[in-house]
Formats: structure tokens, sequence, C-alpha cells
């Protein structure tokens, strides 16, 4: 593993790069690195979430609740705001029937041929 060709401190400078890391359980959470699947944190308040099941997105019922009217909020806009842009299109479209049938009327009066009494 190690080529014994190397004065001793290379070596041991080999042998602690060939040894993988673990975190000492006793070390102050400070200096323990955390891996990056541990770094979850609450969608809402920003808790840690180390320890809970990994589809987990909130740290407490309270949390959770918030995290619910949240999103009952966002879909609530976001209807509101396709609701909004239908409106518009139908708005237009009304106003371009209505455009046409003025022309469409204006058309048939003139084609009209109007008798006066008397007359047939």
């Amino acid at each position: 593993m190690i080529d014994p060709q190397h004065p001793p401190s290379r070596r041991m400078e080999l042998l602690h790069a060939a040894v993988p890391v673990v975190p000492d359980a006793l070390a102050p959470s400070s200096h323990v690195a955390r891996p990056a699947a541990d770094l979850r944190v609450c969608a809402i308040c920003g808790r840690s979430l180390a320890g809970r099941r990994p589809e987990t997105t909130s740290c407490s019922g309270r949390c959770r609740a918030a995290l619910a009217r949240q999103r009952r909020r966002e879909d609530l806009v976001a209807r509101v705001r396709r609701a909004q842009a239908a409106l518009r299109e139908a708005a237009d479209a009304l106003a371009s029937l209505t455009e046409l049938a003025q022309l469409d009327a204006t058309l048939e009066l003139g084609s009209l041929h109007v008798v006066g009494r008397g007359q047939r």
C-alpha cells in the first residue's frame, strides 16, 4: 500500500491520506463535517431535518400546516391568473365579434331598399 522508499514523515502523510476520515462522535458539532444529504432544512422555519425520513419537508405539525396553506395559496394564485388571462381573451373575442356584428348590420342596412308608404 505505502512504498517503503519514502521517509517516515511522508509515509504518515500517505497513510493519513489513504484512511477515510470518520467524524468523532464526541467532537463539538461545529468541528464535525456533516454529509451533504444531512443538510436538509424545514421549508418553513429552516430547522434541521437530520434523522427524519428523506421525503420530510417540515419539522413539525405547525410547519406542515403552514406549508399546506402556502401550497394552497400558490395554487389559488395560479388559478386566478389563469382565469384573468381567460377573461382577457374572452373580452378580446367579444370585442371582435361586436365589431363584426356592427359591420354586418351596416352592410345589411345599406343593401335594404326602404319602401315608402303606399309604395310596394
